[in-house]
């Protein structure tokens, strides 16, 4: 007997009855069209609170569920659901941009395959902080054997320095999908955005490490520091613990909040590529004239009105300095502006941030001020590692001591030189982040061994 079509969507199947051998006619049931179909294997991509709602059961974003391929369509296109199988499969060693850079020099991928302990890292953000995301995706890639992909969520002027991507989510959210599932360590920062942007969860998946990347300190309009309780790590602490997330800041000042909880993982900067953009010889001692680097992102933050008038009274005494302002520039135009400078002055609040890290690794003195991060800096480390200046007073004098006094001038920005190197190049960032994961899955083989690690600077 052959199955053929009903008016109304039934079809009839020929099923041997059950009695025994003598039964003479065949018992005949009626299945849907459906119960013809191989169900395809669906992923919620609603996020909370709406969620995915699928013939009345609710899915939590990431969740897997079967689902009737003519009901996919529909879905798909709302952004409820993505079927499993039309994900790309992404190529973590081998796809391009896994190094970026605005500098010139050609950074090197350390692993091209994987090898026993070997991570697959997948890092998230929509407004890259201070350049530093692209910049920590390509120190991993450079000096670990893990491989890092790097995804941004760009839209239009969510930040004026064009920071490089390897991925951009708004265009491709199926291959942000397929890293973040793929992926052993989920490497937010600032925000869940990574995840939460494709409708899924900070963990995709059981058993991945989820590392939260705080970098920003919260200020009211008028500069003043928010309370602590209303600064981003304190807000977000129960809904961190409860997700298990593995906590690191870009600031002292950030893991101050949470001490304990929260580790440092410095800013980086390519120390060896940096140096290089500065041009020997070009300005011998004495400097004329003597070039002032400042980025005023956040000018009542930074100081900048303050600091435009200590340099006019310098110059109203007959000192040969210049302020150069850098800001809403490319990236690798800032760089390229700043490696013409002598010394950079980098902000009132905070002490040294990445414009003053940039400075200090091609060779500048670099000035700043704030008690409470100097203060943090000699518990940590031992010394302020730049040249602290907690008064108008003392920057006043600091800059026209470094004008005139060579020695001087040199002994400061060899020391911030130093500390750069020890604390910010890209394999000294690299090997910390190692071990904070090694630490956080209790595995040594994530470790990359130190004698087959670039040595610093190569490219």
């Amino acid at each position: 007997m052959q199955a053929r079509p009903c008016k109304t969507g039934l079809v009839t199947m020929p099923v041997r009855s059950p009695v025994g051998r003598g039964s003479p006619v065949p018992v005949i049931r009626a299945l849907t069209v459906a119960e013809t179909r191989k169900p395809l294997t669906v992923m919620a991509t609603q996020n909370y609170p709406a969620l995915t709602k699928y013939r009345g059961v609710l899915y939590m974003p990431g969740q897997r569920f079967p689902m009737d391929p003519l009901d996919v369509p529909a879905m798909a296109a709302e952004g409820l659901v993505q079927v499993l199988e039309d994900l790309p499969t992404p190529d973590w060693w081998g796809a391009p941009g896994r190094v970026l850079q605005c500098e010139p020099g050609e950074g090197k991928v350390y692993a091209t395959a994987p090898s026993a302990g070997a991570l697959k890292i997948v890092q998230g953000t929509g407004y890259d902080p201070g350049n530093a995301a692209y910049r920590f995706h390509s120190a991993l890639n450079e000096h670990t054997k893990h491989a890092s992909a790097f995804v941004r969520y760009i839209t239009r002027n969510n930040n004026p320095f064009h920071c490089p991507t390897q991925y951009d989510a708004t265009q491709d959210q199926a291959m942000a999908r397929a890293l973040i599932l793929d992926a052993d360590v989920v490497h937010c920062h600032v925000d869940w955005i990574l995840a939460h942007n494709v409708g899924l969860s900070p963990r995709a998946k059981r058993g991945q490490l989820v590392i939260r990347h705080y970098h920003g300190t919260q200020f009211d309009p008028q500069g003043k520091l928010m309370p602590v309780s209303q600064q981003v790590p304190i807000v977000n602490a129960v809904a961190d613990d409860a997700i298990g997330a593995t906590l690191v800041g870009a600031r002292l000042t950030l893991c101050a909040l949470r001490p304990g909880r929260i580790q440092w993982l410095p800013i980086t900067v390519p120390v060896a590529r940096y140096q290089s953009l500065v041009i020997p010889g070009e300005k011998p001692w004495p400097r004329r004239p003597f070039r002032i680097a400042h980025s005023p992102t956040k000018s009542i933050i930074k100081g900048t009105r303050e600091l435009t008038q200590v340099v006019k009274r310098l110059q109203k005494r007959g000192l040969a300095v210049e302020l150069v302002m850098i800001e809403r520039k490319w990236h690798q135009h800032a760089l390229s502006l700043k490696a013409t400078c002598d010394a950079c002055y980098d902000a009132d609040k905070l002490g040294i941030q990445g414009s003053g890290l940039e400075a200090a690794a091609m060779g500048q003195a670099v000035l700043a001020g704030d008690s409470s991060v100097a203060d943090l800096y000699r518990a940590e480390i031992g010394h302020v590692p730049y040249t602290f200046t907690p008064t108008w007073q003392s920057l006043e004098s600091t800059l026209e001591r470094m004008v005139t006094d060579q020695a001087f001038y040199a002994a400061e920005a060899a020391r911030v030189n130093r500390y750069v190197v020890e604390y910010h190049d890209y394999p000294a960032v690299a090997k910390r982040y190692e071990q904070i994961m090694a630490t956080a899955l209790g595995r040594d083989d994530v470790l990359t061994l130190p004698s087959k690690r670039r040595s610093r600077g190569t490219a």
